[in-house]
């Protein structure tokens, strides 16, 4: 009487047990794992090998928004950095304002917030691919959910300047790219960086 065992299976064959294990074990994967089709990138994001290109997202955008001030920034402090995200530093720029203190949407978008944050008023908008401006201190009739065009007005600078030791008033504006501040000026076309062309010799 002959043995049933592994070495007795045909090469290249499965017991009909073993298949069928097999086969509930694929089937318990695919329900559990999320597959790149489903899962997919934000909808109007850039995208390289499925990440987010925050460099793609910058090149799409500078250089095609409006001063939120109006015409060309008056920059009453600059865009300033931590060298770490738990340091402190400027994550923002500070323009000075007209005398009549509004303040513009530099490009289309939804507002996600108006409202109080500590001790002052602050509006936010979303641009769409992962960029928001948020202001402050600016009072606004705006409501979360409204859209915005660029150049429109969306408040005026609150009682209570930004810039503590400036003569002029001013408001606070800062931009992020996900969760990243970057600099808002990039945005702004008049007010991008000259290119220094090499001189003859």
């Amino acid at each position: 009487m002959r043995n049933a065992s592994p070495q007795n299976t045909p090469p290249g064959r499965t017991s009909g047990r073993t298949a069928r294990y097999l086969a509930a074990a694929l089937l318990i994967i695919s329900v559990l794992s999320p597959t790149a089709a489903t899962a997919g990138p934000p909808t109007g994001v850039v995208t390289v090998a499925g990440t987010v290109s925050n460099d793609s997202v910058l090149a799409k955008h500078r250089g095609q928004w409006e001063s939120p001030t109006g015409g060309a920034p008056k920059v009453a402090k600059d865009f300033q950095p931590p060298a770490e995200r738990w340091l402190s530093g400027h994550r923002g720029v500070d323009l000075t304002v007209d005398w009549n203190g509004q303040v513009r949407a530099p490009a289309d978008g939804k507002v996600t917030h108006v409202g109080t944050v500590v001790d002052r008023n602050t509006i936010t908008i979303d641009h769409g691919d992962g960029l928001r401006s948020s202001f402050e201190p600016v009072d606004s009739d705006l409501k979360r959910g409204d859209r915005v065009r660029k150049g429109q007005v969306i408040g005026v600078l609150e009682n209570g300047n930004h810039c503590v030791f400036s003569v002029r008033a001013c408001v606070h504006w800062g931009v992020r790219l996900g969760e990243d501040y970057v600099n808002p000026l990039q945005f702004i076309g008049a007010f991008l960086p000259s290119v220094l062309l090499p001189v003859p010799q």
